[in-house]
């Protein structure tokens, strides 16, 4: 059964380029652990709990919940994570199975 991810990232519109940069910068560590981006969007500001919607919205699949934590775990992904070039403003993770 598949892992599936939903992130939520708000983007401070000066770091968008960086936040794309980043972003390539992680796709080859996600294939690394089987994970992949199967959906991007940009919400239209449908009401929500928050008074601002996220720039961003990725829907990520993984093999299984063992993949995504090998994945966040992974030296390269922290390394680029440490580094703060293009870090989203604030992030939400829904994670779970899929059924």
């Amino acid at each position: 059964m598949s892992h599936v991810v939903v992130a939520r990232f708000w983007i401070d519109s000066r770091s968008e380029h960086a936040f794309r940069r980043r972003e390539a910068a992680l796709q080859p560590i996600m294939h690394r652990h089987g994970g992949s981006l199967v959906y991007e969007f940009s919400p239209d500001g449908a009401p929500g709990p928050s008074p601002q919607p996220p720039s961003v919205v990725h829907v990520l699949e993984f093999p299984d919940a063992s993949s995504f934590g090998e994945y966040l775990r992974d030296r390269d992904r922290l390394a680029i994570s440490a580094s703060g070039d293009g870090a989203p403003v604030r992030v939400e993770i829904i994670a779970g199975a899929a059924s």
